[in-house]
């Protein structure tokens, strides 16, 4: 008996406590084991064929679970582990562990979850086969599964709450290294992949967050809840872009089609205002453009074949995130997730059939926004990092790509140049007093996007004594509510300054505009490429869009310019020009 054997044995007998724990377990029949317990952690004492007492099983020792593990070989294959007839006492499981108050030991069961996939999904941690890897968290998605036909709605939605996201995150993310690679198929849904099966087990549990509204699930828990499926869903999104690669045939298309309806239409579902878009939007820009960076990686499995169109499905999924949400933070997030450096990398010249359906997205969504200064600060940081990485040399300078992408540097560094030293972020936390630190290396905070950081303790420190807790909890309940997200006076001086360079540039154009009799009022309209010059008749011309009037110097030619600029998600009670001062202005927000 080699060493690793007698190792095994004695983790058997001491720790696991196997049904067969004297004999000798190998390296497949140790997985096959975990396999076991986690269908069958329960003592059943039958009499008469019936179950007469059932409980809660002890929860499986994981100190040296990962240390057993890492001395299986690579190459093991698993064997099929034997079936444990206790799917129907499931209910009865539950039933009983509430009525006994072993609700500490549901939560050791979720925590012990928690890590097993934790040490699974794992690729470097544990050297076992990817078939025994997607046994084992085909096991785990099997017993969520199952959580959710307990008729108990407070226990299945307490482990949603406790773990089984990150549970299911774990899996998504051995899924996302491993692709089309990793053979995973649960017992429910035979035929399914296991991305599927999550999809449906998130569509479960938001359907049944509507329907159980029972004490003590609360409306608050309840909007929790949606939101956490939100999420869920939405990083189920990222791996089918991530695998569009392999889901080329006729029948992954209608999936794909249908879960993607799906999605969309837990985006568009506002029940009694429990969930608004731009929170949903928030996650599903940040999945989606991550999963557009993978597709493009080099090292894809399958990057050459239908790369374009895996970015062009991604494009059309945040068009729909950006219209959405409330546009500003929305296109923050994408540029600075890595957006402009996955859709040059990318975009194949040979796709001539994919131009037309990118190109207008590339125009029309993203230099529109260049108006603002965060905008323009985050695209600048994105170009810094194209031209690090020699980008724009893989550019093919005949291709329409490469116009596009022209116009839109051009018109960036324009941008940057009216910034000037505004370019540039500053660490937000007001006791930070680091010189040394380079532009590039700031982060935004997550909630607001809208205060950046130099470190971790700079902005742990703003957020517990700098005020930011409560600067950025109303930022969240202002979007989460649809009420008005004003513009900062940082920004608004800005645009201000693009508007100076502007009416300078086009001054003849300006006075011709005007409609002398009734006001000396013009709008530029920004949401274009290239802005617009438009007669203003009344400033109640045009609502649903997101007005700033400042009324700028300009001497015996002084007149008042209404601004029309690309969406910002808000509420206005009315539009008008009363208060009009030199200099000032005014904000006016989408209805």
């Amino acid at each position: 008996m080699n060493p690793r054997e007698v190792r095994l044995r004695e983790l058997a007998e001491s720790k696991y406590k196997f049904s067969h724990p004297t004999e000798i377990i190998s390296a497949p029949e140790l997985c096959a084991q975990i396999i076991v317990q986690l269908d069958s952690q329960v003592f059943i004492k039958p009499t008469g064929g019936t179950a007469q007492s059932i409980q809660w099983g002890p929860v499986i020792q994981l100190e040296n679970l990962g240390s057993t593990l890492c001395s299986i070989p690579h190459n093991v294959k698993l064997g099929t582990p034997r079936k444990a007839p206790v799917q129907d006492a499931w209910n009865a499981i539950f039933e009983s562990s509430i009525a006994k108050g072993q609700l500490d030991n549901v939560q050791r069961w979720i925590e012990f979850l928690y890590q097993l996939s934790s040490d699974f999904s794992s690729p470097g941690r544990l050297r076992i086969s990817m078939e025994a890897r997607a046994v084992v968290l085909g096991a785990i998605v099997n017993f969520l599964l199952a959580c959710l036909e307990l008729p108990e709605y407070s226990i299945c939605y307490w482990i949603n709450r406790h773990g089984a996201l990150g549970i299911l995150g774990n899996i998504w993310c051995l899924q996302a290294q491993w692709g089309p690679a990793l053979p995973m198929r649960p017992v429910k849904g035979p035929g399914e992949t296991l991305h599927f099966a999550l999809l449906c087990w998130g569509d479960i549990m938001y359907e049944q967050v509507d329907v159980n509204r029972e004490p003590p699930f609360s409306e608050e828990l309840a909007r929790q809840t949606k939101r956490d499926i939100h999420e869920l869903a939405h990083a189920g999104l990222a791996h089918l872009i991530r695998d569009y690669t392999v889901l080329n045939t006729a029948e992954h298309e209608d999936r794909r089609a249908i879960v993607a309806d799906m999605l969309v239409m837990h985006l568009l579902e506002r029940d009694d205002g429990a969930i608004h878009p731009p929170f949903v939007a928030r996650n599903a820009i940040h999945h989606t453009t991550r999963a557009m960076a993978r597709v493009v990686c080099p090292r894809h499995p399958l990057r050459d074949d239908m790369s374009v169109e895996a970015m062009r499905w991604g494009c059309s999924q945040l068009d729909t995130y950006i219209a959405l949400g409330d546009g500003l933070s929305s296109m923050i997030r994408a540029f600075e997730a890595g957006f402009l450096s996955s859709f040059l990398v990318g975009f194949d010249p040979s796709a001539a059939a994919a131009h037309a359906r990118l190109l207008p997205f590339f125009k029309d969504q993203l230099q529109p926004y260049l108006v603002h200064l965060p905008v323009v600060r985050s695209a600048a940081k994105a170009l810094r990092k194209i031209q690090r990485d020699s980008i724009e040399r893989r550019i093919d300078r005949r291709s329409p790509i490469w116009k596009a992408w022209s116009d839109f540097k051009k018109l960036l560094e324009e941008r940057i140049q009216v910034a000037g030293n505004a370019i540039y972020l500053v660490c937000a936390s007001k006791s930070c007093n680091r010189v040394d630190y380079k532009d590039d290396c700031l982060r935004y905070c997550v909630g607001c996007m809208d205060s950046a950081y130099c470190s971790t303790e700079c902005q742990r420190r703003d957020w517990v004594t700098g005020g930011h807790r409560a600067y950025c909890k109303e930022i969240r309940a202002n979007r989460l509510e649809g009420k008005k997200v004003k513009l900062s006076a940082e920004n608004k001086d800005y645009i201000s300054r693009v508007l100076e360079k502007d009416r300078m540039e086009k001054g003849y154009q300006v006075l011709e505009t005007m409609n002398r009799t009734k006001r000396l009022a013009v709008e530029f309209d920004y949401t274009t490429v290239p802005f617009k010059i438009l007669p203003c008749e009344t400033l109640e011309a045009q609502p649903s869009y997101t007005l700033v009037q400042v009324k700028l110097p300009g001497g015996k030619h002084s007149h008042l310019l209404r601004v029309k600029l690309p969406m910002l998600q808000g509420l206005a009670d009315s539009v008008t020009a009363k208060g009009m001062g030199p200099g000032a202005d005014r904000v006016f927000y989408k209805t």
